[in-house]
């Protein structure tokens, strides 16, 4: 939301944590918490070059890349977690990392609309971390919730739009 490199630093420890937490629990949270370590460490990089990667609308061709991340890697996800693990939510489980995985692949972009596919992930992750007896986890989730609000407006703001995508 603060639109500063420092985030990924504190999120490449978060991840960490979670990898350890989710791992063997909710399969996909694990694996997208891999996602975001690598994300985070290309955000580093790609964010220093402040200058070059502005704030910007996500173009048609770059929702198009999201859609089709998110949908193929819902599925491959789904397969690999009802044939090939014991996940009892692999549906969802791998909808929220999808979802995320798109979401997140805007942010590194600095595409406002980041903000809107994350909370499509963030609603479904917050009863799903609850139900497997992550509460806290759940209740951090929705604070990101909450965090993806407020950064959509900063960043609507920081990009000069007075309505909504103009």
């Amino acid at each position: 939301m603060k639109n500063n490199t420092l985030n990924f630093y504190a999120g490449i420890i978060s991840v960490g944590l979670y990898i350890y937490v989710f791992y063997g629990v909710l399969f996909a949270e694990s694996l997208l918490n891999i996602y975001y370590l690598i994300v985070s460490i290309a955000g580093i990089f790609l964010w220093q070059k402040e200058n070059k990667l502005q704030i910007s609308t996500t173009k048609s061709r770059e929702w198009i890349i999201a859609l089709c991340m998110a949908i193929t890697s819902w599925g491959v996800l789904y397969f690999i977690l009802k044939y090939h693990t014991k996940s009892t939510v692999p549906f969802l489980d791998s909808f929220v990392t999808a979802t995320a995985w798109a979401g997140t692949w805007l942010l590194i972009k600095r595409k406002i609309e980041s903000w809107f596919v994350l909370n499509i992930s963030n609603i479904v992750a917050i009863p799903l971390q609850f139900y497997k007896g992550f509460e806290l986890t759940s209740l951090l989730t929705v604070i990101y919730f909450i965090i993806a609000i407020k950064g959509y407006f900063e960043w609507k703001r920081l990009l000069g739009l007075t309505k909504f995508g103009k």
